[in-house]
């Protein structure tokens, strides 16, 4: 459960700097940490996680896809009104 709290804990710090005006590079940092605690979680607890590893391969893609670079276009982190993606 230690990951699951990290991921949790980590998604807060990311929203706190999106909503109040953090620095891209900031989020970006947080959110490369984020996707590897995602897969820290993943790993410790496999069973069912089929959407949840569709999700960290999604944000994985935006961010390899030219968005991580701190001078690149702005990164869309989805936030509570921006659902992630679910499993068919």
């Amino acid at each position: 459960m230690d990951e699951a709290r990290q991921v949790l804990e980590r998604l807060e710090r990311i929203d706190r700097l999106r909503t109040g005006g953090g620095q891209r590079g900031a989020i970006l940092a947080e959110v490369r940490k984020l996707l590897e605690e995602g897969e820290a979680w993943l790993a410790a607890e496999p069973a069912g996680t089929a959407a949840a590893r569709e999700a960290l391969d999604a944000c994985r893609l935006r961010l390899v896809a030219g968005a991580g670079a701190p001078d690149g276009p702005p990164v869309p982190v989805p936030g509570p009104e921006d659902p992630l993606p679910r499993a068919a």
